[in-house]
């Protein structure tokens, strides 16, 4: 089956502390209307120009389900879900300057690496990668960014 495309939107983050609209920092939540199901709750939130993504697995945005095969097809869909994010905040992976890493076997780091770098041709942003014990679903991944909007 091929996936859909998901229609996308930012709305404004309610909240009864938030700042006035004028403030060019206000928060807001960008979210996919199609959600992806293995993103945290919030996509994203933009302040001002700068987006903070959250952390992303590699759930198919269709199943919900973790796609299978390990690290390469994880990371294809993962990737694939934070454009879509990027996206709906009129950003690309151009935008990116912080990276986290989360990854379930070091073993794999060298294998990533390569992954990695054909989704930044022009030069990397900042990144960290950390090993963690397990992540959630099973996951051999998960990637965070933050990204600035190019003016």
């Amino acid at each position: 089956a091929s996936l859909r495309t998901p229609a996308m939107a930012i709305q404004k983050k309610k909240s009864p502390t938030a700042p006035p609209p004028s403030d060019p920092l206000a928060a807001q939540a960008v979210r996919t209307i199609q959600r992806h199901a293995m993103l945290a709750p919030g996509d994203a939130v933009l302040v001002g120009d700068t987006l903070y993504l959250s952390g992303s697995t590699g759930g198919d945005p269709v199943s919900g389900q973790l796609v299978p095969g390990g690290l390469e097809p994880e990371m294809k869909q993962i990737m694939s879900n934070l454009q879509t994010v990027l996206a709906a905040a009129d950003m690309t992976l151009g935008d990116v300057v912080a990276v986290t890493v989360y990854l379930v076997d070091m073993a794999e780091f060298a294998r990533f690496n390569d992954l990695y770098r054909s989704y930044f041709p022009n030069g990397y942003p900042t990144r960290s990668t950390v090993a963690v014990k397990e992540l959630a679903r099973g996951a051999r991944l998960e990637i965070t960014m933050t990204a600035v909007r190019s003016k």
